[in-house]
């Protein structure tokens, strides 16, 4: 891990901790807080809770998976704890059909949904199956090969694919990929990271340095894929040749000076060559 990244997790371990302790603080008080200023209460708290999201969100590119994973369980305890305060202090409505549907509605509401990297999308047969304008999440597939060359996506989720072969155009965001074997990924993107996958090849643009963590047998060479539209997707997502870093590879579980046995170049007499009629 870099000195500058290493700034950037204490940075945010910082901040996520005044959070935590702002929303602790919020919960001991609501026991002396007029009954009438419940509700407000409770919702400046769900508020806190959400901007501590928001902020392990626009972090999840370079902080450790530990980090992301005590981030997370953190959130989901303070989010159980403020219900249960809440539940304590502001009893519910006898059961009512007539107030039934608008006590649901004010519940869901007020809770924030705190976001786990749950990725339930299966066996997605081509592009128009993966869902724009969201996170588009791939997973659990055996043995597929996937060409979603034809339209450009934001972000890429990936779980649990074993032996596939994955084609992409421009990402603009980021990659997240995840419990992958045996696998051939192309794709351009800004940000990637790669978790507890094994055995996979990468022919990869990526703006800043990929990472890795929990990861064996990890090979990169340059994007070298070719189909009709590669050159607009490229320029809508700002992405210059020059700017490559595939071969900037960062590996989180080593902390050696000497380089990593966990990735390589693939040698160029054994690259394939990747197109798209």
């Amino acid at each position: 891990m870099t000195t500058e990244t290493q700034q950037r997790v204490q940075k945010f371990a910082s901040e996520f901790t005044t959070h935590k302790e702002n929303v602790n603080s919020l919960i001991t008080k609501a026991s002396s807080v007029e009954k009438d200023q419940l509700n407000s209460h409770f919702e400046e708290i769900y508020s806190n809770i959400n901007v501590a999201n928001k902020l392990l969100k626009e972090c999840l590119n370079f902080l450790p998976l530990y980090e992301i994973n005590q981030a997370q369980k953190t959130l989901k305890q303070l989010e159980e704890e403020t219900s249960k305060t809440k539940d304590k202090l502001i009893p519910k409505e006898k059961f009512s059909f007539k107030n039934r549907k608008k006590v649901e509605t004010t519940t869901q509401k007020e809770k924030p949904k705190i976001e786990e990297q749950k990725f339930t999308r299966d066996r997605p047969n081509d592009d128009t199956s993966v869902s724009r304008g969201e996170d588009n999440r791939i997973c659990n597939l055996r043995d597929e090969k996937l060409n979603l060359t034809s339209k450009h996506y934001d972000t890429l989720h990936i779980f649990n694919l074993e032996g596939c072969q994955l084609y992409c155009g421009a990402i603009s965001g980021s990659i997240l990929i995840e419990n992958c074997n045996r696998c051939t990924f192309v794709f351009g993107a800004r940000q990637v990271r790669i978790h507890t996958s094994k055995s996979v090849d990468f022919y990869i643009f990526v703006k800043s340095s990929p990472i890795i963590e929990f990861c064996e047998n990890i090979r990169v060479a340059p994007y070298n894929l070719q189909f009709e539209g590669r050159e607009e997707q490229f320029e809508k997502a700002a992405f210059v040749e020059q700017e490559n870093k595939w071969d900037q590879m960062e590996d989180f579980n080593w902390l050696k000076a000497a380089p990593s046995p966990n990735w390589s170049v693939i040698p160029e007499a054994e690259r394939s060559h990747h197109a798209f009629e």
